[in-house]
């Protein structure tokens, strides 16, 4: 039997939580136009992004839980929320 991790659901009433983030460093930017053009050099960039997730398990057949991103601002796509879950059709026989 082959575990596939998205197959399976976490055991009731576990909660979990994931943190991750990186920095990203640029030199300078490429400024576009309405049509995609590139037009000239523009300043450079130094931000952090980071994203976060918490799920819980419901009834050893279910699973749900929520992601949040920070993209730094309106100008890089503000922050980003949104749910996520999967139900568990077959339990796994050991």
């Amino acid at each position: 039997m082959i575990d596939i991790p998205v197959a399976s659901v976490l055991p009731h009433m576990t909660i979990t939580g994931t943190h991750s983030g990186f920095f990203m460093d640029l030199g300078r930017t490429l400024e576009i136009d309405g049509a995609g053009n590139g037009l000239a050099f523009g300043p450079g960039y130094d931000k952090f992004y980071q994203d976060a997730s918490v799920a819980v398990g419901l009834f050893d057949r279910a699973e749900i839980g929520a992601t949040f991103q920070s993209l730094n601002g309106a100008t890089s796509g503000g922050n980003i929320w949104g749910i996520f879950g999967r139900v568990a059709l077959i339990q796994p026989a050991y």
